[in-house]
């Protein structure tokens, strides 16, 4: 017999004793009531076995429960722990990477440093090649001269006066050579020293084991002039580079450098000098000059796509824009997509030229239009002005 939980709860056991003291009566002398009475007493009898077994039953579900709760208690603590381990795991992983940014900077210097030192090698031997054609010469040298020697001793016993002019011009061809000898051994040991100290300073910075030191030594290596192994030709000047400085702050100069990598010099015919100059104590100082012309000097870095020298100047440009400016700023933006200068010169242009109307936004890349605008609206004014005048002269004619 199945009861249903509920039924179960609400059926007590005093109300199961309170029936069977009901039914429990004197056992009738009517056979068929003492029967039904056996029979309710069966049943009440399977009633309380029922009942017994459904109170174990709800015991073991609420122990079963019991257990689930403390499982779940267990795994948000786990979870917590997890949580915890994840956040300390993070942490460490961001420190491992700015470690392994710190190493694959390093690694990328080395490998400058690296190439270098390869270039230097190359050098040392062209100029070990050169000295030992300078040691072939100089033999030469030395085996004509005593050759010389020899025939102006047989001379010399032929015709004294012969030997004597002879012997003279012998002897300043022999100083002139031995002249041109010693400019070729003083060349040579410049070109040791040179690659000794190139040698040197590589060894530095190969020896260096923090960024900032590697820093200073490139930053010497920077003031240096010796080490400029590029030429940019900017109108009727040259100005002598380190190829790799001007790589590192124009892509666009890094990628004329990949494409030609054997390129000894540049020609930049679309920057004025004056401009070039200012780009090229930027790069070197990282200052402009006072007297630059800012719109000029943002063309060039925007050409040559030099953007911390394009933020530097387009900051400036926007802190002095005004309404005679504001047009060329402009057409700046739109010409190199400069979405800041474009955005600040067209509120300039609505509220300083056209206060008391609204101009469409599509304006702002039409500066063609926009230009017809303005020239029409400054034409107004002018008109304006003019009638004015003429007006208060007019009226105040006798």
């Amino acid at each position: 017999m199945c009861y249903d939980s509920d039924e179960v709860n609400s059926y007590s056991l005093d109300d199961i004793k309170r029936e069977i003291k009901i039914k429990c009566k004197p056992k009738s002398m009517n056979p068929q009531i003492n029967e039904t009475e056996e029979q309710n007493e069966l049943k009440l009898k399977g009633y309380s076995e029922e009942l017994t077994k459904l109170k174990i039953e709800k015991q073991q579900l609420m122990s079963e429960l019991k257990a689930v709760k403390t499982l779940n208690q267990q795994q948000e603590t786990l979870i917590g722990k997890h949580r915890e381990q994840i956040t300390v795991l993070l942490a460490k992983q961001s420190k491992q990477d700015k470690k392994i940014n710190k190493v694959q900077y390093l690694i990328s210097e080395n490998d400058n440093l690296k190439t270098a030192n390869k270039n230097v090698i190359a050098q040392t031997r062209n100029l070990k090649e050169e000295n030992q054609n300078l040691v072939a010469v100089n033999q030469r040298l030395e085996d004509k001269i005593k050759k010389l020697e020899a025939e102006v001793l047989t001379i010399k016993s032929q015709n004294t006066g012969l030997l004597i002019s002879e012997n003279v011009n012998l002897k300043k061809e022999a100083q002139t050579m031995k002249s041109q000898l010693e400019n070729f051994k003083s060349k040579l040991q410049k070109q040791e020293i040179l690659i000794k100290n190139q040698r040197e300073h590589i060894t530095s910075l190969l020896a260096c084991k923090n960024k900032d030191t590697v820093a200073s030594n490139l930053k010497k290596i920077i003031r240096d002039s010796t080490f400029k192994d590029f030429t940019i030709n900017v109108g009727k000047s040259s100005f002598k580079v380190h190829k790799m400085l001007f790589a590192a702050h124009s892509s666009t100069l890094a990628e004329i450098f990949k494409t030609n990598p054997d390129a000894q010099e540049l020609n930049l015919c679309d920057i004025p000098e004056s401009t070039f100059k200012a780009v090229h104590n930027f790069i070197y100082n990282e200052q402009l000059p006072d007297n630059v012309n800012h719109f000029e000097v943002f063309a060039a870095a925007a050409k040559l796509k030099i953007d911390n020298l394009v933020k530097i100047v387009s900051t400036h440009i926007l802190a002095n824009i005004n309404e005679e400016n504001a047009f060329e700023i402009l057409t700046i933006g739109n010409k190199f997509d400069q979405d800041n200068l474009r955005k600040k010169a067209f509120e300039t242009i609505q509220d300083k030229i056209f206060p008391d109307r609204k101009l469409n936004e599509k304006l702002a890349k039409q500066p063609e239009k926009l230009k017809k605008l303005i020239d029409s609206a400054q034409a107004l004014n002018e008109l304006k002005k003019q009638f004015e005048q003429n007006f208060e002269e007019l009226s105040n004619d006798d």
